[in-house]
């Protein structure tokens, strides 16, 4: 089961989110955001400079699974950061409606792509340190930590994820 840890929403110093700088400014433009946000805008607030140093701190490990930490969340759009330890791995699942772009700002991931209809593997992508990537809406993918490092990535995600769209009987994808 993932952690989630939710953290208040401002600059509360008690939040553990800088007031100023990369990281804030990125909140500041998600909660300017006049509607939900399409990938291409998603894809270019997180690929702004600084932000892999100014978040990559704030990440959280277990033993146990990765662990997911909300750093902001409002009704169009919701930013975590997930700390993965070395063979972690989300199963195969989509995000419903939600778009969803992410960062690594840490590590390697390896993703698989499939197509829900015929469950094969469509394409296969290793992410490196500052590597942008996008999950379509209705789209099925798995990500896995690749290599002997932690992994740390920053999502954004719009609308907010309310759940997310998981096929339990399948955990890896051949091919």
């Amino acid at each position: 089961m993932e952690l989630l840890s939710a953290l208040r929403v401002g600059r509360d110093p008690s939040s553990g989110l800088p007031s100023d700088g990369p990281l804030s400014e990125l909140i500041d433009a998600l909660a300017a955001l006049p509607d939900v946000a399409e990938l291409v805008t998603l894809r270019a607030l997180l690929s702004r400079p600084g932000i892999v140093e100014a978040a990559a701190p704030l990440a959280r490990f277990t033993p146990e699974s990765r662990c997911r930490r909300v750093l902001y969340r409002d009704e169009r759009v919701e930013l975590v950061i997930i700390g993965w330890l070395p063979g972690q791995r989300a199963a195969l699942h989509g995000h419903g409606a939600s778009s969803c772009a992410f960062r690594v700002l840490q590590g390697a991931a390896s993703e698989r792509w499939v197509s829900p209809g015929a469950m094969s593997a469509l394409s296969a992508t290793r992410h490196s340190v500052g590597d942008v990537a996008e999950a379509a809406p209705n789209g099925w993918h798995e990500l896995a930590t690749d290599g002997d490092l932690p992994l740390v990535t920053l999502h954004a995600y719009s609308p907010p994820l309310s759940a997310r769209s998981a096929l339990p009987t399948l955990r890896t994808i051949s091919g």
